[in-house]
């Protein structure tokens, strides 16, 4: 099972940019493996993120499980929240 999240390491978003930090420190404390790609830095990746999703207005952050779209900042923090994260991941 591979889980990916992508980001952007470039954005004026506030907000974004704080829900991109605590989802990376939140997978990480939990030990959970993850993948991270970054748009702002590998060309064609957003295009591919919302290509997977269906979605060319999606933003970032977004999570996948093998290839399966499972959210954004507010299904994995509803998740977390529920203390349910490792049902939301399929671990």
């Amino acid at each position: 099972m591979t889980i990916t999240l992508y980001i952007s390491s470039v954005s004026s978003n506030l907000v974004t940019k704080k829900n991109i930090q605590t989802m990376m420190s939140i997978l990480d404390s939990k030990s959970i493996p993850h993948d991270v790609v970054d748009v702002a830095t590998q060309p064609g990746t957003l295009k591919e993120m919302r290509e997977k999703m269906g979605d060319d207005k999606a933003v970032i952050p977004q999570l996948f499980v093998d290839d399966r779209h499972v959210g954004g900042w507010d299904e994995f923090f509803s998740a977390v929240e529920d203390e349910e994260l490792n049902a939301f991941l399929g671990l």
